[in-house]
């Protein structure tokens, strides 16, 4: 712990961050996303979908990140709140969702996705869930 006067409390926090920025790399600092690379469109299949849930994942072992550029050829709103996507990777059309994004993304985009199966009424298909973009 550390106690100090409350008048001090500013200056602590300057002399804490200027000795942080001195210290530290700053890349420390940027937000970085870790995939497992690039998919070729025909590997993106239900196969491979049930092969990653067939496997235990958690803190410090998270399911498989991939990533590729697409070419967006629609998106609208889901509820207000969802983006929801048809994206094209070499002439195959997949479906997407990105939870809790309202923003719409360039027509072509590179995305760090997750490949799911969606059970909608009955049928089983391939979805990719998105969790972000190199905009």
């Amino acid at each position: 712990g550390l106690t100090m006067p409350a008048s001090s409390y500013d200056g602590f926090v300057s002399a804490f961050e200027d000795a942080t920025r001195a210290s530290c790399d700053r890349t420390l600092f940027e937000r970085t996303i870790t995939t497992d690379g690039a998919l070729a469109a025909n590997e993106v299949v239900l196969s491979l979908i049930e092969a990653i849930d067939s496997h235990v994942w958690g803190q410090g072992f998270p399911a498989p990140l991939f990533d590729n550029e697409f070419v967006v050829v629609e998106q609208r709103l889901v509820k207000d709140r969802h983006l929801k996507l048809v994206l094209d990777l070499d002439g195959r059309v997949f479906h997407a969702i990105w939870f809790s994004r309202t923003e719409q993304v360039p027509r072509t985009v590179r995305l760090a996705y997750r490949p799911v199966v969606d059970d909608y009424l009955g049928e089983r298909r391939l979805q990719l869930v998105i969790e972000h973009a190199a905009l």
